[in-house]
Formats: structure tokens, C-alpha cells, sequence
């Protein structure tokens, strides 16, 4: 169950890809404000959408897939399509649907593992905080009501995924028991990756050359940090550096940010790309000199892990980070970038400095690598997925066995960390 559109989301295609890939079915049951058809086949995955209201406004629609636990159309939708597939097991992505699924899934016998990718209140706070939002968007975004929710969801799950050992303590601080948690992160498919575009690194070498590069790709939000890159960079072009900050992706704030570049002086400094397809990240990240984590410090960041730095970490660039909890760990644990103070600028650029120099940048950037290859990647994570999965389900079929229809069991992966609290260690 996802309740946003689908495609695209990275972690939800590479959990349906693995469930796929091992001989399950999988079925997804998604939102569709796009009017999208109501049943299509993508990559081996059944996905269903909500039924979309054609003729109604695009307000009155958004209403109708608004993902809220009193939505009666979610209800209606997830209890047929539980009647209609009569899943072995339901895994619901983050809190918003959790309840309506966890409680219509007890009622056919079926165990609900919730993915919690991120705090989702504190998520929440951090939007409510940066971001203006009309009536419908605050109805959605209410945090005390996303609270409740948690508390509500965690204390229905059979099981829970988590990316980020903080987060793992914060929720047996509210109680869940330690062994009803999982850490399956948000880390990079070994040889999944799509190869460089030799077309695109003839043109980016072009324009970046010369150029100190430093590269951020994800939604442009105040939150993340990007305006103190935006500062950073003034800092390095005042210092006598050619600074060059490149920008992937989209956001609300990408005007602000614009206007930013513009008062600092630097313009010509920062490069918005816009949306850059998934395939096209490599040549990108190839090109680039440091990569950033710029995110504002905030209970949101100190209980998450994002995926771009496994990726920037995977291809060998060192990387600069704030000091949100999850990222400075990772970080100074394996010697694999520099850590700025959160909301600094002249902090930020002094990492940036020390990250670039000729001898420790490097080194940082292969001691990244090889923490991916040893840990941080989706081979490791997907065992714990896995085991998960299976020990859920085999612990439910022996309380209460469901009819004869034996239940699928996941294959075992050969040998993998054990999950220890540690993110993948």
C-alpha cells in the first residue's frame, strides 16, 4: 500500500523488485490524482489505483485520493483489493494509510509490516515550517494528528522497517519491543546502477571545467540546506575559488533559491539543472568534485538516512554532510567525507575546502566505496527485508494458520551482516 503515485519512488521499486525478482506475486495499491488507469502491469509489480473522479475538478479529485485515515474511498479500496488478492502479507509504505490497512488486514487474518522510511510527524513539521500550504495540504499535513497516527500504526504493525538506528531507538523509546524492528536502509543495488552516458560527460566535462564542482541532487526545499550551499558558494567565490554548485532536481522553493543566488552574487555560480532522470545521475555524480548532504538539523534528519549519500558514496566522491545525527555518523565512522555545522555557511565551505584537498579528498572517496561494498548496500539490506518478511509471516501461520494455501517463504541469500541496531551492521 503506498499512498502517493506510483511510479516513481526509489525504495518502494527496489523492495517490489526484489519481492518480484525471488518468484512472488506482488500487487501495489496506490493514489491517482494523475488520472492514471485504475490497473496496469509495470515491471512484474499488479499496481492498482484508486478509481479517479474524471469529469470532477482537480481540487475535488485531490480530495478523493487525499490519503487520510478517515478517507472512506481509501477504505473502500484497500478492503477490495484484500478481498480481491487475498495477499499472504500487506506491507504498507509510512503511516497516513496504516491504520485503515492494518486494521481491514486483521480482519482476512493477514499481518501488516509497516515501512517507516521516515519520521513522518517530525517530516511533517519541517514542511509545516518551511513551506506554505492550503487548506487541504494542512488537513494532510496536521502534526498532531500525525502523532497520534504513529502511535496508532506501531502499535498495529506485526513488524516494522526502519532506515536509521536513531529512528530504531526512538520508537522502542515509545515502547515497540526491539525484535518487532528491522533496519532495511536506503542503500544503492550493486551493479544495478545505469552505465554514464558518454554523450553527457564529453558536455559536462566541458562546462565544468576549470571549476570547483559540488553537487546536490533532490527536491529543492528550504529544509534540506540548500540555501546555505547557496552561501557557501559566495564564501568560496570572495576566497579567490571558482566555485561551481550543480543543483538536480525539483522543489517549491526553486524560485527562492534563485532569487538567493541572485543576491549573493553568484548567479553564475550555480547551475539548476531541474529534473535529471534516475539514469543520468551517474555522469553527473562522475564529473563532480564533492558531493553534499547539506540537511538542516531538525528531529526529522537526526532519525533518517537519504539515499544520495550511499550513491555519492558509491561512486567514490567524498562527501560533505551536516551534522544531523545519521550523517555524521555515517560519515566520521567511515572516514568518507568532512561534517559542516548545521546552518553555517562559512563552516560549510571550510569542509568543502578540506574535502578537496589533493590528497585526503581521494582517500575519502575510496573509503566510501568501500564501506558501500562492505555494508551500505541493497544486497545487505534486502537479506534483513527478507528475513523480515518471512519470520512475520511464519509467526502468524503458527498462531493462526489461514486456510491450507501454503504460504510463499523467502529464499535465503547466502550470508549478510546481522541486524544489530547499526544501519546495516
Amino acid at each position: 500500500m503506498f499512498f502517493s503515485p506510483y511510479p516513481w519512488d526509489v525504495r518502494v521499486e527496489k523492495i517490489a523488485r526484489s519481492l518480484v525478482n525471488t518468484g512472488h506475486d506482488l500487487t501495489l495499491l496506490c493514489r491517482n490524482d494523475r488520472l492514471q488507469p485504475t490497473r496496469e502491469r509495470i515491471d512484474g509489480i499488479e499496481v492498482m489505483r484508486l478509481r479517479p473522479l474524471r469529469i470532477a475538478p482537480d481540487l475535488l479529485n485531490r480530495m478523493w485520493n487525499a490519503p487520510l485515515p478517515v478517507n472512506p474511498v481509501w477504505w473502500l479500496h484497500i478492503a477490495s483489493a484484500l478481498r480481491s488478492v487475498r495477499p499472504d502479507l500487506v506491507l504498507v509504505r509510512e503511516i497516513p494509510l496504516a491504520v485503515p490497512c492494518a486494521l481491514l488486514a486483521r480482519r482476512f487474518g493477514i499481518p501488516t509490516i509497516l515501512d517507516m522510511a521516515e519520521n513522518y510527524p517530525a517530516a511533517i513539521a519541517e514542511w509545516l515550517r518551511w513551506e506554505h500550504c492550503g487548506p487541504l495540504r494542512r488537513l494532510e499535513r496536521n502534526v498532531m494528528l500525525a502523532r497520534w497516527l504513529e502511535r496508532m500504526s506501531v502499535s498495529l504493525a506485526d513488524h516494522i522497517l526502519v532506515v536509521a538506528d536513531e529512528q530504531r531507538q526512538r520508537l522502542v523509546q515509545m515502547g515497540v519491543s526491539p525484535g518487532l524492528i528491522s533496519i532495511v536502509g536506503n542503500t544503492p543495488e550493486l551493479g544495478v546502477s545505469p552505465a554514464q552516458n558518454p554523450e553527457l560527460n564529453d558536455s559536462l566535462r566541458r562546462r565544468f571545467h576549470g571549476r570547483t564542482v559540488m553537487f546536490y541532487f533532490g527536491e529543492l526545499h528550504l529544509h534540506r540546506g540548500i540555501d546555505v550551499a547557496i552561501r557557501a558558494t559566495a564564501i568560496l567565490h570572495r576566497t579567490g575559488n571558482q566555485p561551481l554548485l550543480v543543483l538536480a532536481g525539483r522543489g517549491v522553493h526553486e524560485q527562492s533559491l534563485r532569487r538567493l543566488a541572485a543576491e549573493a552574487g553568484v548567479e553564475d555560480h550555480v547551475s539548476f539543472e531541474g529534473w535529471v532522470e534516475p539514469h543520468l545521475l551517474p555522469s553527473y555524480i562522475a564529473n563532480v568534485d564533492v558531493a553534499l548532504v547539506p540537511h538542516h538539523t531538525s528531529e526529522h534528519t537526526n532519525t533518517t538516512l537519504p539515499n544520495k549519500l550511499f550513491e555519492y558514496m558509491a561512486h567514490c566522491k567524498p562527501v560533505v554532510v551536516s551534522d544531523a545525527a545519521p550523517l555524521a555518523r555515517v560519515v566520521r565512522s567511515e572516514g568518507c567525507g568532512v561534517v559542516f555545522r548545521s546552518g553555517d555557511a562559512v563552516s560549510l565551505a571550510k569542509a568543502v575546502i578540506q574535502a578537496l584537498d589533493s590528497h585526503a579528498g581521494p582517500e575519502m572517496g575510496v573509503r566510501g566505496r568501500e564501506a558501500v561494498l562492505r555494508r551500505y548496500n541493497w544486497s545487505a539490506d534486502r537479506h534483513r527485508l527478507c528475513l523480515a518478511l518471512d519470520s512475520v509471516t511464519a509467526r502468524v501461520e503458527s498462531v493462526n494458520p489461514r486456510g491450507t494455501t501454503p504460504r510463499k517463504h523467502l529464499p535465503e541469500y547466502g550470508p549478510a551482516a546481522p541486524d544489530t541496531g547499526r544501519d546495516g551492521t
